[in-house]
């Protein structure tokens, strides 16, 4: 259900995200609008972390 929270995780830096809507398939990739703060831009799927998969993997990286 949208909105949803996730993490843009960018070259530079990763920017908290809500996903807003899906808007397609572009040459094999998918792509959401995405905002953060009054900012509204595309973003490729591959690009964001969801909170549940952030949680899950610092959980493997503690195990050792």
């Amino acid at each position: 259900m949208l909105p949803k929270k996730a993490l843009w995780k960018s070259k530079d830096y990763d920017i908290p995200v809500e996903i807003i809507k899906y808007l397609g398939e572009v040459q094999g990739q998918h792509w959401v609008l995405v905002r953060s703060g009054s900012a509204e831009t595309g973003v490729p799927l591959k690009e964001l972390k969801f909170e549940e998969e952030a949680r899950s993997e610092s959980r493997r990286s503690g195990e050792k």
